[in-house]
C-alpha cells in the first residue's frame, strides 16, 4: 500500500507527514511500497521513497531516490543521489549526483559529488572525496 492510499484518519498524523501525503497525492514526490518516515524529514520534489526507512532530520535533496534502504538520522543526500539497496548512517553528507549501490555507509561520513560506491562498506568518521569510484567484487563485509 502506497502512502498516497492510506486512509488514515488526520487525527494523531503530524503536520507535516499531512504535507508528504499531500504532496505524493500531486505527484510532486513518490511515496511507495512499505516506507517508514521520521520526524522533521525534508523532501525536495522530485525524490522518490521506495520500500525504505528515512529516519528523524533527513533531507532529500530534489531528484533524490532512496530505494530498499535504511537512511538514518540526521543525514543529508544530495541533489539526484541515488541510495539503494544499502543502509547509510546518522549525521552522513552525501554530495549530489551520487550512486550508492549495495553499500554501508557509517556514521559522520562525507561523500563528495558525482562519486559512485557499489558493494562496499564505508567505515565511520571518513571522507571520499568527489568523483571517486569505489567498488568490491565480494560485497560488503559485516
Amino acid at each position: 500500500m502506497t502512502i498516497s492510499t492510506c486512509k488514515a484518519p488526520a487525527q494523531g498524523l503530524r503536520k507535516d507527514h499531512i504535507d508528504l501525503i499531500e504532496r505524493t497525492a500531486l505527484k510532486k514526490i513518490e511515496l511507495s511500497g512499505w516506507v517508514l518516515i521520521g520526524r522533521h524529514v525534508d523532501i525536495e520534489d522530485g525524490s522518490a521513497i521506495i520500500d525504505s526507512i528515512v529516519d528523524n532530520y533527513v533531507i532529500l535533496s530534489k531528484g533524490s531516490l532512496v530505494k530498499n534502504s535504511i537512511v538514518m538520522d540526521r543525514s543529508i543526500v544530495g541533489q539526484d543521489s541515488v541510495i539503494e539497496s544499502s543502509v547509510i548512517g546518522r549525521h552522513v553528507k552525501v554530495g549530489n549526483n551520487v550512486k550508492i549501490i549495495n553499500s554501508y555507509v557509517g556514521n559522520d561520513v562525507v561523500i563528495g559529488d558525482n562519486t559512485v560506491v557499489v558493494n562496499s562498506l564505508i567505515w565511520p568518521h571518513k571522507v571520499i572525496e568527489s568523483n571517486a569510484e569505489i567498488r568490491s567484487k565480494r560485497g560488503p563485509s559485516i
